[in-house]
């Protein structure tokens, strides 16, 4: 039976993890609508800081599963460690945009990936996911058509402030920035970017 407010839905057993976990998520998201965010299982109430604290809380305190707890693999090349469901993603990416550096490029050792590059446009996003902001990319190639859905932004006139948010430098042509995201950033050869 689910606890939560005044649900009281009740799951049979034969019901698939899944349905169980995206019951919960519904509840969980509705109520990352408000702040502060708040526990709403039965004779709780707690108040959380932010939507990674309330699903933890969930996970911790009440055993209850939502999709971003569900087991799911993740990998950080920068760390070199796993995280087993969506939740630990989110949070340990949290960390490294608040952990930023200027570097978004790929470092390889002896033909072996280290280091995946990372888009200086997306990582300055505020409102998206950290799983998002630090889309981590293994190829060159999808790198570079991840970097064209940006290619608008290279094509407004004008000065261009750089993207990242560790770098305030101010360029004056989307040639100039495309020659800063390589030679300061540490990205790949940046050619055909532009539309």
């Amino acid at each position: 039976m689910c606890l939560w407010g005044n649900c009281r839905e009740m799951h049979p057993v034969e019901d698939q993890l899944i349905k169980v976990a995206e019951h919960n998520s519904q509840h969980v998201n509705a109520e990352t609508e408000q702040h502060p965010y708040r526990c709403r299982w039965i004779k709780c109430g707690s108040e959380l800081p932010d939507k990674f604290a309330l699903i933890s809380h969930v996970r911790e305190s009440h055993f209850m599963l939502t999709s971003m707890t569900l087991p799911k693999i993740f990998y950080c090349h920068e760390c070199s460690v796993w995280k087993m469901c969506k939740l630990d993603w989110e949070i340990h990416c949290q960390w490294h945009i608040k952990n930023a550096t200027s570097f978004c490029g790929f470092l390889w050792r002896q033909g072996c990936l280290i280091v995946a590059a990372l888009c200086p446009f997306c990582i300055g996003k505020q409102n998206d996911l950290p799983s998002e902001q630090f889309r981590q990319f293994r190829h060159p190639e999808k790198l570079i058509s991840h970097l064209k859905t940006h290619a608008n932004l290279l094509d407004s006139l004008g000065p261009h402030r750089c993207p990242h948010p560790c770098c305030d430098t101010q360029l004056s042509s989307s040639d100039e920035l495309i020659a800063h995201l390589i030679s300061v950033h540490g990205l790949p050869c940046l050619k055909g970017l532009k539309r």
